[in-house]
């Protein structure tokens, strides 16, 4: 991918984000986006790509959080629930789209990146509190 593909691609994003934020009640913005379309093959893609967004959002908060040794070290749970709660509070719109579409997506990536705990720390609705699974 090149610097001007990611730069499409990362414009088509912002468009499907500020979209949703204006019409919070509307569905994914892609069948009536050409220029969503263009830069996503399918919908399955575009929440890929969202996904991807969120994680990433989510592994700075995690990063910054662990870097916050002040009182001490931090337990790895509540490091992960508490960078899960900023990430949604500071990503609403992104967290309302993943939570709404990520369940109807089928691929496999998709539903793997539910499971991935090294990525998505805790999962469930921005509402709820965050589920964790041990690896210990």
């Amino acid at each position: 991918m090149s610097w001007d593909d990611y730069r499409r691609r990362h414009a088509a994003i912002k468009l499907v984000l500020e979209y949703a934020a204006a019409h919070p009640y509307d569905d994914l913005v892609y069948e009536t986006s050409p220029s969503v379309q263009a830069q996503f093959a399918s919908r399955t893609e575009l929440i890929l790509a969202l996904q991807y967004d969120w994680s990433q959002a989510l592994w700075a908060q995690i990063e910054l959080l662990s870097l916050d040794t002040a009182d001490g070290p931090r337990d790895a749970d509540q490091v992960c629930g508490q960078a899960w709660q900023a990430t949604a509070a500071l990503r609403p719109t992104l967290r309302r789209l993943l939570d709404r579409h990520l369940s109807q997506c089928e691929h496999p990536r998709a539903l793997a990146r539910q499971d991935d705990l090294l990525v998505t720390a805790a999962i469930g609705h921005s509402t709820q509190a965050p589920r964790y699974v041990s690896v210990a």
